[in-house]
């Protein structure tokens, strides 16, 4: 009697959805678990949402059990994976894997991380003569540039953040495009091409010509004159003080006129973060320099909006004294909440600054009602 063939083992698929929370959008996530789902041979896709991202994989049990391993050990180094939830599902016979479109459902519970330095890639291209983002001053990729200061909502996509309004060239678009570039969907991705440039203008807004922006504002401060310099995240106000005076008085009077250009109290408000203490993170992506005790000053300034109505701001000054100036802020504004609520009043705060090694620093305020 002939012997019967040996019959191979089935093959043990499985299918789970995979809720990752914490800070995993605008970390480069999406690509690498992408990636981790080709090298683990799975199927589905993945995708972000208001509570992180959401993922579906379906492949060999071993497979499977490899990715959910991996996926918090080899993680992007900017992510913080604060939970893993997973939820078994019946096969779907999916073998390819994708990145979908991002959902908006319900509450917002992500988080999306800081700005974080340029990473040694990019500096290396920023410094090539031969490369095309030479001297480019938003260069970027997964593992570096702006975030948080770009995004306008969450979830975390390039229409939801302000570089909508430069789309990409075929160049910057291949880049994102491609799984093996450390630039796949990148989203503040760009060039001297189509990215955002660099223009100088006098203290009215007009244009003033100079071939290289950034060479020209140097020359400035060599003169002793002070520059107000836009970044993503504010303006940074700058004087070389080697053989010229530290003219407080026009410092003063610069930040007051920052703070009434912006015909409300965001830009007042910003200062808030100017007393703040500084420490040194050494080797960490916001490097070189982290605000402590920044969260606890935005929360103050969350609670102050959301517990009053405010209908107008200005500052006024600056008031020089030596080598210090105060500058006052006039608040016109109606409390939600308290012994006040529903009186209309205007309240009155004065910041003391100094100015050391080239920043403003607020020593302390007073106010009144």
């Amino acid at each position: 009697m002939p012997e019967r063939p040996l019959e191979r083992p089935v093959e043990h698929r499985k299918r789970q959805a995979v809720l990752v929370r914490g800070v995993v959008q605008g970390v480069g996530f999406r690509p690498f678990v992408y990636r981790l789902a080709h090298e683990t041979q799975l199927g589905g896709f993945i995708g972000n949402n208001t509570d992180g991202v959401t993922i579906e994989i379906e492949g060999a049990a071993q497979g499977v059990a490899e990715f959910l391993t991996r996926l918090r050990s080899d993680a992007p180094p900017m992510a913080r994976i604060d939970s893993i939830d997973v939820e078994e599902l019946a096969p779907a016979g999916e073998s390819e894997f994708r990145i979908v479109t991002s959902q908006v459902l319900g509450q917002v519970t992500t988080g999306i991380p800081a700005d974080a330095a340029t990473c040694p890639d990019c500096l290396r291209e920023l410094l090539d003569a031969g490369d095309r983002r030479y001297g480019y001053p938003f260069i970027n990729c997964t593992n570096c540039g702006p975030r948080f200061t770009i995004t306008r909502r969450i979830p975390y996509d390039r229409p939801q953040t302000s570089m909508a309004i430069f789309p990409m060239c075929l160049q910057c678009q291949a880049e994102y495009d491609d799984p093996l570039n450390r630039r796949f969907h990148a989203q503040p991705n760009a060039c001297w091409v189509c990215g955002p440039q660099v223009w100088l203008v006098d203290p009215v807004g007009e244009p003033i010509v100079a071939d290289d922006p950034i060479s020209a504002c140097i020359d400035r401060l060599t003169t002793g004159e002070i520059m107000a310099i836009k970044g993503i995240g504010g303006f940074h106000l700058v004087n070389e003080r080697k053989g010229h005076a530290m003219d407080t008085k026009q410092i003063g009077k610069t930040l007051v006129d920052l703070c009434n250009q912006g015909k409300n109290l965001d830009a007042i408000d910003s200062l808030y973060s100017k007393d703040v203490v500084s420490v040194e993170v050494a080797g960490s992506p916001e490097s070189p320099r982290e605000a402590k005790g920044i969260d606890q000053i935005r929360a103050k300034n969350r609670w102050w909006y959301e517990n009053h109505e405010v209908h107008s701001g200005k500052a006024e000054g600056p008031f020089p004294n030596e080598d210090r100036f105060a500058v006052k802020f006039v608040y016109d504004i109606t409390p939600k909440s308290g012994k006040m609520k529903g009186k209309r009043f205007q309240m009155n705060e004065v910041g003391i600054y100094t100015v050391k090694n080239g920043k403003i620093v607020r020593e302390e305020f007073f106010y009144d009602m």
